[in-house]
């Protein structure tokens, strides 16, 4: 007999199949603009009706700007996220069907330059990326410009909705890296980058375990050392790769110079510098586009680590590095 915890995810996975099937069979054979204003329509009811969902995304952006924006601010930037988010779902229907080059055509790259001389290192990219603006254009929109770009991340939590991705993968295209199971990602991971190739990473959600703690909008937030560790391992070039929405609906992708981060020899020390390196760039872009963020997202929740070692090292790392940054003059 399936607990209360099981049968949420159930009738979540089967909720979502049967919202996002019919839609996929509709959507993408609209004018591209009648499915915007629908989407704004659908955003805005979502908004006004899903009242704990909206409660969470106030409590966490008043956690971030909580000295610098008045709630009036804070419930327009709400409404946006709401109605952006509904967008994105859109043009993700939209370019997984023969539609797709109406969304594409709609996004410009700013900065490959960075990207081809991180290349030239022939040690592989390690990209770092957000889920904010419409993330799951940018993989796809590299691709068609000739760069090897895969992207980690993991199945949905129903079978359903996983099955359903799936197939749109299998016919549309899009390199992916699952993280399950993980020896098989690593060694994926550690190939594509001795080929030379682009292992993006979307580390800005609550790592459960095994993650350090670093600042983020001035609070202390376990994120993922993932990418740290296996550039710091490999020699790979790190470079931040975003991608955000116009006032008109375009897009623009946004890829920055290199982080060049001080290796110091410590491993422990050179994981924490790193992690809060790639952090604070993410920070600084959902600082500039915070409606184009999903606040509904935890971000500084507590979980118990499965590790109680793994643990008390972790937060000795982050306890260390705090001292050090409070001791050296400013």
């Amino acid at each position: 007999m399936m607990n209360g915890h099981e049968l949420k995810k159930r009738i979540n996975d089967c909720v979502g199949w049967l919202v996002l099937r019919p839609l996929y069979a509709i959507v993408p054979h609209l004018p591209l603009r009648i499915s915007y204003a629908l989407a704004e329509k659908l955003g805005l009811f979502a908004y006004l009706t899903l009242f704990p969902y909206r409660k969470r995304v106030l409590e966490n952006l008043r956690v971030a700007f909580r000295k610098e924006k008045g709630d009036d601010e804070l419930k327009v930037i709400a409404r946006e996220m709401s109605i952006h988010m509904v967008k994105g779902a859109v043009e993700l229907l939209y370019s997984c069907s023969p539609s797709m080059e109406k969304i594409f055509e709609k996004v410009k790259i700013i900065g490959k330059e960075n990207l081809d001389s991180a290349r030239t290192k022939k040690r592989g990219v390690v990209a770092i990326s957000s889920h904010l603006g419409n993330f799951t254009l940018l993989g796809r929109r590299l691709e068609k410009d000739g760069y090897p770009f895969y992207t980690l991340r993991k199945d949905p939590k129903g079978p359903l909705l996983t099955r359903f991705y799936r197939t749109l993968e299998r016919i549309y295209g899009g390199r992916f890296i699952y993280v399950e199971p993980w020896k098989e990602c690593l060694r994926t991971m550690m190939g594509c980058l001795r080929n030379n190739e682009i292992v993006c990473f979307i580390p800005d959600e609550n790592k459960r375990h095994g993650g350090v703690k670093v600042d983020f909008f001035g609070q202390k937030a376990s994120t993922a050392i993932g990418p740290a560790v296996l550039a710091l391992r490999t020699g790979a070039s790190v470079v931040p790769v975003f991608i955000i929405r116009e006032r008109d609906d375009t897009h623009t992708l946004i890829i920055e110079p290199e982080l060049n981060c001080e290796i110091s020899g410590d491993r422990d020390k050179d994981v924490y510098l790193l992690t809060s390196a790639y952090t604070r760039i993410i920070e600084d872009y959902v600082r500039r586009y915070p409606a184009q963020w999903p606040w509904i997202s935890n971000r500084w929740r507590e979980k118990p680590p499965r590790k109680r070692v793994r643990a008390k090292r972790l937060d000795h790392i982050t306890k260390t590095m705090d001292e050090q940054n409070s001791t050296e003059p400013s």
